[in-house]
C-alpha cells in the first residue's frame, strides 16, 4: 500500500498515519496537513493548501493507490465563515484527482459524521443510512452532505476505485474538540431542562480502526460508526463527575449561539436540539463489516473529561 492521510495534523489523522507507518505491509505513507506540519515516524509529512491545491499531481508523483480522508477541518473554531467551503472544495478536488488517468488510486475512505443527521423530536430515534437528508442550506449538516456527494460521484464514475464514507459519532480522546467531547471536558457542563437525550460517541482509537478496516477491505458505500452501546446524557454528566448548569426553556437560536461562544465548538451543530433530543445512528451495517468498537460509551465520556487522555 502507498498511502495518502489527510488531516495529520488532528488527533484522528494524525493517529491513522502513525499506524500505517508501523505495518510491514504500507510501503509508504504521506501524511497531508493544512497547517501545523507534525513529526511522525515513518510518514512524509507535507503541506496542503486548504482547497487541495496541487493535489493530482502528488497523487501522481508518489503512485497513491489509497486515499484516507481523515480531515476534519469543519469542526475547527475561528477559522472564519469559509471554513466548511473550503472543506467541500478540498474534497472535490482530491476526488477528482483519484479520477484522474494518471492516478494509481483503488481505494478512497472518507470520515464524515452522524452531524449529517438531524436532531429533532420528528426525527427518526436511530439514523439509518439510507435516510433521506434534506438539511437547511448552509448549515453543517449540508456541507458535510455537499463534501460526502463528491465522493459519491467518484464511485459512480469509477467502478474500479472503492470509495467508502464513514459517518463517525462525536470523537472522545486525547485533544479532541468534536462537540459532546468540549461539553463533557468543560467545567460546568450543559443540560436543557426537562431532557435526558441518548447520546452516541466514539473513542478516537475506534474510529482510526475503523477507517483502516474499511481501507483494508475495500469496503464501498455509506456506513455510520459508533461506540458498541449509547449512554443518557444526564447519565454522561454523573460520569463525568462535573457540575451541570440546566437550560432554560429559551429559543433555540439563542441558547446554540450561548453554548458555540461559551465552550468553542463548532458554529450550527445545532447542539440544543441534541441535549434535547439526542442524534444516534443505526451501526449495523460496519458491524456486519467485521468491525466492533472495544470502547463504550462510558468509557468514552471518562476520556473526555479526563484532564490527561492520553494512553
Amino acid at each position: 500500500m502507498r498511502v495518502l492521510v489527510t488531516g495529520v495534523g488532528d488527533p484522528l489523522g494524525h493517529l491513522i498515519a502513525r499506524q500505517l507507518a508501523s505495518r510491514a505491509d504500507v510501503e509508504l505513507v504521506v501524511g497531508g496537513a493544512v497547517a501545523a506540519r507534525p513529526d511522525i515516524v515513518g510518514v512524509r509529512v507535507v503541506t496542503l493548501r486548504e482547497e487541495y491545491d496541487g493535489i493530482s499531481a502528488l497523487l501522481a508523483d508518489e503512485r497513491i493507490d489509497t486515499i484516507i480522508h481523515a480531515d476534519r477541518s469543519w469542526l475547527q473554531v475561528g477559522r472564519g465563515p469559509n471554513r466548511a467551503r473550503r472543506h467541500v472544495i478540498a474534497t472535490m478536488r482530491l476526488s477528482a484527482g483519484a479520477a484522474r488517468r494518471s492516478a494509481a488510486v483503488r481505494s478512497l475512505v472518507m470520515a464524515s459524521s452522524t452531524r449529517v443527521y438531524p436532531a429533532s423530536s420528528r426525527a427518526a430515534r436511530l439514523h439509518p443510512e439510507s435516510e433521506p437528508l434534506h438539511p437547511r442550506r448552509g448549515s453543517l449538516a449540508g456541507v458535510l452532505l455537499e463534501a460526502e456527494g463528491y465522493v459519491r460521484d467518484l464511485a459512480r464514475t469509477n467502478p474500479n476505485l472503492s470509495a467508502s464514507i464513514l459517518r463517525l459519532a462525536d470523537l472522545a480522546g486525547s485533544h479532541v474538540r468534536d462537540p459532546l467531547a468540549a461539553l463533557l471536558g468543560s467545567r460546568v457542563i450543559p443540560a436543557v431542562w426537562g431532557f435526558d437525550p441518548p447520546v452516541q460517541l466514539l473513542d478516537v482509537h475506534d474510529a482510526a480502526a475503523a477507517i483502516t478496516h474499511a481501507a483494508d477491505h475495500d469496503l464501498a458505500g455509506v456506513f455510520n460508526v459508533g461506540s458498541r452501546d449509547l449512554v443518557r446524557w444526564r447519565r454522561a454528566m454523573r460520569l463525568a463527575r462535573r457540575p451541570h448548569l440546566e437550560l432554560p426553556a429559551a429559543p433555540t437560536t439563542m441558547l446554540n449561539r450561548l453554548i458555540e461562544r461559551t465552550y468553542g465548538v463548532t458554529p450550527d451543530a445545532d447542539l440544543v436540539d441534541e441535549l434535547k433530543f439526542g442524534r444516534v445512528a443505526a451501526t449495523d451495517a460496519f458491524a456486519h463489516s467485521g468491525f466492533q468498537p472495544r470502547s463504550s460509551s462510558a468509557h468514552c465520556v471518562r476520556l473526555s473529561s479526563s484532564a490527561d487522555h492520553d494512553r
